[in-house]
């Protein structure tokens, strides 16, 4: 399995993640607010071993924790744009 390739430098990161990890981000979106949920967590809530979900990212070019933080980083991104104060000190 490989990971989409990207199409251009300005596409979000969601739009070239590969088609396998969307449960993945799914599941990452709904313990967004767990700062305790790990790589083992998500093999855990996706039935892997720990190793089976390594090499599934590693398939995609990135490793499981780096997965997560891009997902809390779109979703803190999203929020603060939608924001209409925007961000303050």
């Amino acid at each position: 399995m490989a990971a989409s390739p990207p199409t251009s430098g300005n596409d979000p990161p969601s739009e070239q993640i590969a088609p396998s990890l969307f449960r993945a981000r799914w599941l990452i979106g709904q313990n967004i607010a767990d700062l305790d949920y790990t790589p083992a967590r998500l093999a855990h809530d996706l039935g892997l071993s720990r190793r089976s979900l390594y090499n599934r990212f590693a398939d995609c070019g990135i490793t499981p924790a780096a997965f997560i933080r891009m997902v809390r980083l779109e979703q803190a991104k999203r929020e603060i744009e939608s924001d209409p104060r925007g961000v303050t000190a």
